[in-house]
């Protein structure tokens, strides 16, 4: 009897750490669908890459007490160590992003900002980038030529990934993605920290 209970506890110590290691498997391999770097800005712009150990979950219930940074408004965390399996309804996760050179850590959003030649208007593209898995979430009244941009799966991997197909347009003059990332502080500021998007 005591021999059946031992084989018992073994096999049920692997079946926990086989579905343990298939769930740390599929967020891995969810966060390798992200592109490895990002450049942001123009041609002598701040290369970001991912940084390994953290992750991004989008989506409520935040886990605010071990979070790195939050980002309340955008419903965003950043975490250290692996993603939760499973996530809540309406939860994602993303890597982390940061300098390649220097410190910091910055979460893509999933919206994109284009830029097209000062002739051309955004909406005038509209079917192209319909055509390149894009959808325009935002015209800018004050800049016709520019627009902020969503995958219209709504994934935030396939709107990282898209840029390179963005930026290849002919009329496209520049493309960015959203980053968030926490506001430096300056001498005097408060201590609440404060976040600072890219476009």
């Amino acid at each position: 009897m005591l021999k059946l209970v031992l084989s018992l506890s073994k096999l049920w110590l692997i079946i926990l750490l086989v579905l343990g290691s298939s769930d740390m498997s599929l967020a891995n391999e969810l966060l390798h669908r992200f592109p490895q770097q990002i450049p942001t800005g123009a041609s002598n712009g701040v290369l970001m890459e991912q940084k390994p150990g953290y992750f991004a979950l989008h989506g409520n219930p935040l886990p605010v007490d071990r979070a790195v940074l939050v980002f309340e408004p955008e419903g965003i965390a950043i975490l250290q160590g692996n993603p939760p399996s499973p996530l809540a309804p309406k939860q994602a996760i993303s890597p982390v992003y940061g300098p390649k050179e220097g410190g910091g850590l910055a979460v893509p959003t999933g919206q994109v900002f284009i830029r097209f030649k000062e002739s051309e208007t955004a909406a005038a593209h509209r079917t192209e980038l319909e055509q390149e898995g894009f959808t325009i979430i935002e015209e800018l009244d004050y800049a016709p030529q520019a627009a902020w941009l969503r995958a219209r799966s709504g994934s935030i991997a396939e709107a990282l990934g898209g840029v390179p197909r963005l930026l290849s347009m002919a009329a496209v003059e520049a493309v960015e993605p959203q980053l968030l990332m926490e506001r430096s502080q300056r001498e005097g500021d408060s201590g609440n920290p404060e976040t600072a998007k890219t476009q």
